[in-house]
């Protein structure tokens, strides 16, 4: 049928198999504009007269469904709902009859909002076991996971930067810093100037703290059992403080502390001089291998006849009391004496600050004995006197009294005795006297 003007039915019912139906010039306009195919630019247009594209819909009203489809069967379903591709058939935008989407394009313009109360709500994935997801739950709990054999998360900065990578508070505040230029890591610091930079206190509980040097430049406070296996170093010590608030307990793997040293042998080795303000007290035996110096008041022992002090060296000083006429060498209470005493020189007993001591006093018998000569004042040469007491020669066969000069004998009394102990006469001799030489008597002979 051809027609030289416009045609006007009720319908058009076109029914042969094989017939082409063609419409030459005009295209085709179904009602106003419900259905409309230019025929100069084959475009197709639904609710619209002047498609731009080549299917253009137009919504007939607001809440309508501007498209709906719906797959043949939801067992197994294949296909796609809609395939994207380039001219030469590699496919860029699809969406298959599960309602999955793929895509290898960019998203680059607006922004994309997931709205899902099932989770995780958005998925990258390589293949079915290798992806990481992202979620968040009713209270906005957020939660990045990686699902793999050996799944991680590894982030690259393209340009290193002194911030590369940051946390901050609700306020926009930094909190923790990662520095990709220099390696660091900043706590409160965007500037960290070292590996670890904290700006405040910190504080680790449980586990071990492992690192080869431990830097403070203000206070560094440790508590519970602190455990170093290399050295614990003050290397501006003049100006270094170790304080504790409790009991400390400093060890090493050896079990021994070396001030001074790195290398020391026992407990508590000081490499120098060591200075002690307060009290020290020890459990042990003090040795000293060089010189012990103590300044200031020094006790040994508690006053307590159970305390022992052992001297097995010599001394180089003289030793001086406290005070004049007042201690004593000895236990008097408990009956302790000394046994020998040796004396190069003299010994001073009684007297002044300005004289010589003159008094030697003892309670019982007192012994001088000698393997040679006994001397008494030899040097002044004074007179030798004795008390109300004897002058006693037990050994008189042996024992001879010399003078070189001439000699007084003389008694409170003015009696001299040999073998009585009360004479009557000036010389009262008890038994027989025999002279080798001459006798001269001043009086008469009875």
């Amino acid at each position: 049928m051809s027609a030289t003007s416009t045609p006007t039915f009720g319908h058009f019912n076109a029914t042969s198999t094989v017939a082409t139906s063609t419409i030459a010039t005009g295209g085709l306009v179904v009602g106003a504009s419900q259905f409309i195919i230019q025929q100069s630019s084959g475009r197709i247009g639904i609710g619209t007269t002047s498609p731009t594209a080549n299917i253009e819909i137009l919504q007939t009203g607001n809440g309508n469904t501007i498209l709906s489809a719906y797959r043949v069967t939801d067992t197994n379903p294949s296909g796609d709902f809609i395939n994207y591709k380039t001219k030469a058939g590699t496919t860029l935008f699809r969406v298959d009859n599960s309602g999955n989407l793929l895509a290898g394009g960019i998203i680059n313009s607006g922004s994309q909002t997931i709205t899902s109360v099932s989770t995780p709500q958005f998925r990258v994935q390589y293949d079915s076991s290798n992806e990481w997801t992202a979620s968040t739950n009713a209270v906005g709990s957020t939660t990045f996971a990686t699902n793999g054999a050996n799944s991680s998360l590894n982030f690259i900065p393209q340009n290193n930067q002194t911030q590369a990578f940051t946390f901050q508070n609700a306020a926009g505040t930094n909190i923790f810093n990662i520095d990709t230029t220099n390696g660091r890591i900043g706590i409160g610091s965007t500037t960290p100037g070292y590996r670890l930079s904290v700006a405040g206190s910190g504080f680790f509980d449980g586990g071990t703290v492992t690192a080869s040097v431990f830097t403070a430049t203000s206070t560094l406070s440790v508590t519970g059992a602190t455990t170093l296996t290399g050295l614990l170093s003050f290397v501006n010590a003049s100006g270094t403080q170790l304080t504790t608030t409790n009991s400390t307990y400093l060890a090493t793997t050896g079990g021994n502390v070396g001030i001074g040293t790195t290398s020391p042998t026992f407990k508590l080795d000081v490499m120098g001089n060591a200075y002690f303000s307060g009290t020290g007290y020890f459990g042990g035996a003090i040795t000293g291998t060089s010189t012990l110096s103590v300044e200031g008041n020094t006790t040994l022992g508690n006053a307590t006849t159970t305390d022992v002090v052992n001297i097995n060296s010599r001394l180089s000083s003289s030793l001086f009391p406290t005070s004049d006429n007042l201690l004593d060498f000895g236990d008097s209470s408990n009956w302790l004496r000394w046994r020998t005493g040796y004396f190069g020189t003299s010994i001073g007993i009684a007297g002044t600050a300005t004289s010589t001591g003159t008094q030697l006093t003892t309670s019982g018998n007192y012994l001088l004995d000698t393997a040679g000569t006994l001397s008494l004042n030899t040097t002044n040469n004074s007179a030798i006197n004795l008390g109300t007491g004897l002058l006693s020669l037990t050994r008189a066969t042996t024992t001879n009294i010399t003078a070189t000069g001439s000699a007084y004998f003389a008694t409170a009394s003015g009696n001299v005795g040999i073998g009585t102990t009360s004479p009557t006469f000036k010389l009262d001799v008890a038994g027989s006297g025999y002279f080798s030489s001459s006798l001269f008597a001043g009086g008469a002979i009875t």
